[in-house]
Protein backbone atom coordinates (compact mmCIF):
# COMPACT_ATOMS: atom_id res chain seq x y z
CA UNK A 1 0.00 0.00 0.00
CA UNK A 2 1.46 3.22 -0.50
CA UNK A 3 1.37 6.18 1.85
CA UNK A 4 -1.63 8.25 0.62
CA UNK A 5 -4.14 4.86 1.31
CA UNK A 6 -2.40 4.31 4.88
CA UNK A 7 -3.28 7.89 5.56
CA UNK A 8 -6.66 7.28 4.20
CA UNK A 9 -7.43 4.33 6.24
CA UNK A 10 -6.17 5.87 9.24
CA UNK A 11 -8.11 8.68 8.75
CA UNK A 12 -11.21 6.93 8.13
CA UNK A 13 -10.83 4.46 11.37
CA UNK A 14 -10.14 7.29 13.54
CA UNK A 15 -13.41 9.13 12.51
CA UNK A 16 -15.40 6.03 12.72
CA UNK A 17 -13.80 5.24 16.28
CA UNK A 18 -15.14 9.46 17.09
CA UNK A 19 -18.57 9.04 15.59
CA UNK A 20 -19.46 5.48 17.11
CA UNK A 21 -17.84 6.97 20.69
CA UNK A 22 -20.62 10.27 20.43
CA UNK A 23 -23.12 8.71 19.13
CA UNK A 24 -23.59 5.13 20.10
CA UNK A 25 -26.88 4.60 23.10
CA UNK A 26 -26.46 1.45 24.59
CA UNK A 27 -29.84 1.71 26.25
CA UNK A 28 -32.50 3.85 26.60
CA UNK A 29 -35.11 4.33 29.55
CA UNK A 30 -38.45 6.05 30.29
CA UNK A 31 -40.42 7.33 33.17
CA UNK A 32 -43.84 8.87 33.27
CA UNK A 33 -46.16 10.20 35.73
CA UNK A 34 -48.89 7.00 34.83
CA UNK A 35 -46.13 4.75 34.00
CA UNK A 36 -45.65 1.60 36.64
CA UNK A 37 -41.89 0.78 38.53
CA UNK A 38 -43.06 -3.35 37.36
CA UNK A 39 -42.14 -2.53 33.87
CA UNK A 40 -39.13 -2.73 32.28
CA UNK A 41 -38.80 1.09 31.13
CA UNK A 42 -37.70 0.09 27.64
CA UNK A 43 -40.13 2.49 25.98
CA UNK A 44 -43.08 5.38 26.67
CA UNK A 45 -45.69 2.38 26.40
CA UNK A 46 -43.97 0.31 29.19
CA UNK A 47 -42.31 3.36 30.93
CA UNK A 48 -41.23 3.52 34.52
CA UNK A 49 -43.31 5.51 37.06
CA UNK A 50 -40.31 7.12 39.36
CA UNK A 51 -36.82 8.47 39.19
CA UNK A 52 -35.67 5.72 41.29
CA UNK A 53 -36.38 3.08 39.42
CA UNK A 54 -34.84 4.26 36.45
CA UNK A 55 -31.64 5.34 38.55
CA UNK A 56 -31.98 1.63 40.03
CA UNK A 57 -32.24 0.24 36.39
CA UNK A 58 -29.35 2.48 34.79
CA UNK A 59 -27.18 1.06 37.52
CA UNK A 60 -28.15 -2.48 36.71
CA UNK A 61 -27.42 -1.64 32.96
CA UNK A 62 -24.16 -0.23 33.60
CA UNK A 63 -22.94 -3.42 36.27
CA UNK A 64 -22.48 -5.42 32.57
CA UNK A 65 -20.39 -2.76 31.38
CA UNK A 66 -21.08 0.59 29.49
CA UNK A 67 -20.68 0.30 25.31
CA UNK A 68 -22.47 3.16 24.75
CA UNK A 69 -24.12 5.70 26.72
CA UNK A 70 -27.13 5.11 29.18
CA UNK A 71 -30.22 7.69 28.67
CA UNK A 72 -33.06 8.62 30.43
CA UNK A 73 -35.96 9.91 28.45
CA UNK A 74 -38.44 11.99 31.25
CA UNK A 75 -41.65 12.81 29.79
CA UNK A 76 -43.93 15.74 30.99
CA UNK A 77 -46.12 15.57 34.22
CA UNK A 78 -45.61 16.04 37.91
CA UNK A 79 -43.30 13.23 39.67
CA UNK A 80 -43.55 13.75 43.59
CA UNK A 81 -40.48 12.79 45.22
CA UNK A 82 -40.78 12.04 49.08
CA UNK A 83 -36.92 11.56 49.79
CA UNK A 84 -34.17 12.91 48.15
CA UNK A 85 -32.50 11.35 45.35
CA UNK A 86 -28.90 11.10 45.83
CA UNK A 87 -26.72 11.10 42.61
CA UNK A 88 -22.98 9.76 43.12
CA UNK A 89 -19.71 9.18 41.19
CA UNK A 90 -21.95 5.50 41.25
CA UNK A 91 -24.26 6.75 38.95
CA UNK A 92 -21.93 8.03 36.13
CA UNK A 93 -20.88 6.78 32.95
CA UNK A 94 -17.30 4.47 32.36
CA UNK A 95 -15.57 3.69 29.02
CA UNK A 96 -15.97 7.38 28.20
CA UNK A 97 -19.44 7.01 27.98
CA UNK A 98 -21.95 8.96 29.73
CA UNK A 99 -25.39 8.54 31.51
CA UNK A 100 -28.22 10.85 30.89
CA UNK A 101 -30.98 12.17 31.87
CA UNK A 102 -33.11 14.20 29.79
CA UNK A 103 -36.66 15.70 29.14
CA UNK A 104 -38.53 13.73 26.69
CA UNK A 105 -40.77 16.61 25.98
CA UNK A 106 -40.36 20.52 25.79
CA UNK A 107 -37.83 21.90 28.47
CA UNK A 108 -39.58 22.50 31.54
CA UNK A 109 -42.37 20.08 31.09
CA UNK A 110 -41.68 17.63 33.64
CA UNK A 111 -41.40 18.76 37.28
CA UNK A 112 -39.98 17.15 40.30
CA UNK A 113 -41.52 18.18 43.55
CA UNK A 114 -40.56 17.54 46.84
CA UNK A 115 -43.57 16.17 48.64
CA UNK A 116 -46.69 14.57 48.86
CA UNK A 117 -49.99 14.85 46.73
CA UNK A 118 -53.34 14.12 48.73
CA UNK A 119 -56.29 13.45 46.83
CA UNK A 120 -58.55 12.47 49.06
CA UNK A 121 -59.84 15.81 50.43
CA UNK A 122 -63.42 15.80 51.78
CA UNK A 123 -66.03 18.83 51.94
CA UNK A 124 -66.51 20.22 55.79
CA UNK A 125 -68.85 23.00 55.35
CA UNK A 126 -68.73 26.43 54.79
CA UNK A 127 -67.11 29.54 57.01
CA UNK A 128 -69.58 32.09 58.38
CA UNK A 129 -68.63 34.34 54.90
CA UNK A 130 -69.36 31.56 52.72
CA UNK A 131 -65.99 29.85 52.14
CA UNK A 132 -65.64 26.28 51.32
CA UNK A 133 -63.52 24.60 54.51
CA UNK A 134 -62.26 20.97 53.33
CA UNK A 135 -60.29 18.46 55.44
CA UNK A 136 -58.52 15.58 55.17
CA UNK A 137 -57.32 12.72 57.27
CA UNK A 138 -53.38 12.21 57.34
CA UNK A 139 -51.96 8.21 58.34
CA UNK A 140 -50.84 8.37 61.69
CA UNK A 141 -47.78 6.92 60.59
CA UNK A 142 -46.79 9.93 58.80
CA UNK A 143 -44.38 11.26 60.28
CA UNK A 144 -43.33 14.57 57.96
CA UNK A 145 -44.90 17.68 59.09
CA UNK A 146 -46.75 19.97 56.44
CA UNK A 147 -45.59 23.39 56.34
CA UNK A 148 -46.81 24.54 53.22
CA UNK A 149 -50.22 23.60 50.83
CA UNK A 150 -50.81 23.92 47.28
CA UNK A 151 -54.24 23.99 45.38
CA UNK A 152 -54.05 23.87 41.87
CA UNK A 153 -50.84 25.15 41.62
CA UNK A 154 -51.20 28.47 44.03
CA UNK A 155 -50.08 28.18 47.57
CA UNK A 156 -52.97 27.85 50.00
CA UNK A 157 -53.10 29.12 53.46
CA UNK A 158 -53.84 26.22 56.26
CA UNK A 159 -56.23 26.54 58.88
CA UNK A 160 -55.00 28.53 62.04
CA UNK A 161 -56.56 29.78 65.25
CA UNK A 162 -56.47 32.56 65.27
CA UNK A 163 -58.36 33.14 61.92
CA UNK A 164 -56.17 35.51 59.71
CA UNK A 165 -56.86 38.74 59.14
CA UNK A 166 -55.45 40.94 56.88
CA UNK A 167 -53.93 44.28 58.32
CA UNK A 168 -53.18 46.96 55.87
CA UNK A 169 -50.97 48.82 58.96
CA UNK A 170 -48.87 45.10 59.53
CA UNK A 171 -49.49 43.38 56.21
CA UNK A 172 -47.13 40.39 57.37
CA UNK A 173 -49.31 39.66 60.56
CA UNK A 174 -51.25 36.66 60.79
CA UNK A 175 -53.46 38.01 63.05
CA UNK A 176 -54.26 41.27 64.54
CA UNK A 177 -52.10 42.79 66.90
CA UNK A 178 -52.59 44.09 70.56
CA UNK A 179 -52.66 47.90 70.49
CA UNK A 180 -52.38 50.33 72.92
CA UNK A 181 -53.60 53.70 71.94
CA UNK A 182 -52.32 55.95 74.95
CA UNK A 183 -48.93 53.48 75.33
CA UNK A 184 -48.24 51.93 78.78
CA UNK A 185 -48.02 53.44 82.13
CA UNK A 186 -45.83 52.15 84.65
CA UNK A 187 -47.76 51.10 88.24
Amino acid sequence: MNNKKILTLIIVIIFCSFANLYSSVQKTFYIKPDGDDNNNGLSLATAFQTLSKAKEAVLLEKSGGMIGDIVVKIAKGEYYIESPIVFTEVDSGTNNFNIIYENLDEIGSARFIGGKKYNNWIYYGDTYDGNAIWQLEIPVDNTADIHTLYENGVRARKAREPNYIFDQEHKSAAAPYFRSITGSEAN
